[in-house]
């Protein structure tokens, strides 16, 4: 017996390839200005497949105004997987939560407990001294030394989280 899916009512879309979607049509160093190329020919909300994902694109302040502010319950989940569902213990964190009530709780109480002017004071000697450690590592190095900044900053952000914990 075949199951038939229902396909959603999406936006108009360019053509796209079976496996790759439109990934070869919007692919390249400007990726803003062929979006806004596309959109010129398929209206200001498009559907464009990056592999066998479909996003949405909105490409007219107006239509982004509504869909942020108006319709921000509906438009503002996060994807599903079963992966982060079991990682965050079936979407109880801030990260990948429903956006509903229970996230502007979590979120609040983040806000306020953690991230808060008051709880940043106390942060701040660790903070200053990480970077007063990355740097002078870098005033002990020679001239013309190539520094991944990637790396040095990822290891700043761990040690300040692990000391800040």
């Amino acid at each position: 017996m075949k199951t038939s899916k229902v396909a959603p009512n999406l936006p108009p879309s360019p053509p796209k390839l079976p496996i790759i979607g439109n990934l070869h049509q919007v692919i390249g160093k400007n990726f803003h200005q062929i979006l806004w190329k596309v959109s010129r020919k398929y209206g200001p909300i498009m559907t464009v497949h990056l592999g066998a994902t479909p996003y949405v694109i909105i490409s007219s302040s107006e239509f982004a105004n509504q869909a942020l502010k108006t319709h921000d319950q509906i438009l503002c989940n996060r994807p599903r997987s079963k992966g982060f569902k079991r990682l965050t213990f079936d979407y109880m964190d801030v990260a990948f939560s429903p956006h509903a009530d229970q996230w502007k709780e979590m979120r609040k109480v983040l806000v306020t407990e953690f991230l808060g002017s008051k709880r940043s004071r106390l942060f701040k000697k660790v903070v200053d001294t990480e970077v007063k450690g990355m740097l002078d590592s870098f005033s002990s190095l020679p001239l013309n030394t190539t520094i991944d900044l990637d790396e040095r900053l990822f290891h700043l952000v761990t040690d300040i989280v692990s000391k800040v914990n």
